[in-house]
């Protein structure tokens, strides 16, 4: 399957922020305790590195 782009994830987003994937995912889900400042900072670099909620993944939790 050469030639696919990895899907990018919660992991990589905090990497890229310099935060925790809880907050990312704090972020993402529009959780408390995560300041306006960082919220933006991390839904901009969502938006940039395309990322998008893993439908299947996110039900599997629940």
């Amino acid at each position: 399957m050469s030639g696919m782009k990895a899907r990018t994830t919660m992991k990589d987003i905090a990497r890229a922020a310099g935060v925790s994937s809880v907050t990312v995912h704090k972020a993402i889900y529009s959780k408390k305790g995560v300041s306006s400042e960082t919220r933006d900072k991390i839904l901009r670099l969502a938006e940039a590195m395309d990322y998008s909620v893993n439908a299947a993944a996110s039900s599997l939790k629940r």
